[in-house]
């Protein structure tokens, strides 16, 4: 699950017209979740892809040029 330099969104499921697009907000939502379940690679998988978001947000907020 990386979007690290990728300029698609990332959707959740197969077929990106009819599924949310993956926000900062709910890869963490689903990180907290997938923790709590003990399912701690797919933790670690969905906070990278937050932070990876963030990182990809931060860089195109022209605020910070």
């Amino acid at each position: 699950m990386n979007l690290l330099f990728s300029e698609k969104p990332q959707t959740i499921g197969t077929d990106p017209s009819s599924t949310p697009t993956m926000t900062v907000e709910i890869a963490l939502e689903r990180a907290r979740r997938a923790f709590a379940l003990r399912k701690y690679e797919q933790a670690i998988e969905l906070y990278a892809t937050a932070l990876e978001l963030q990182y990809v947000l931060t860089c195109l907020d022209p605020a910070n040029s």
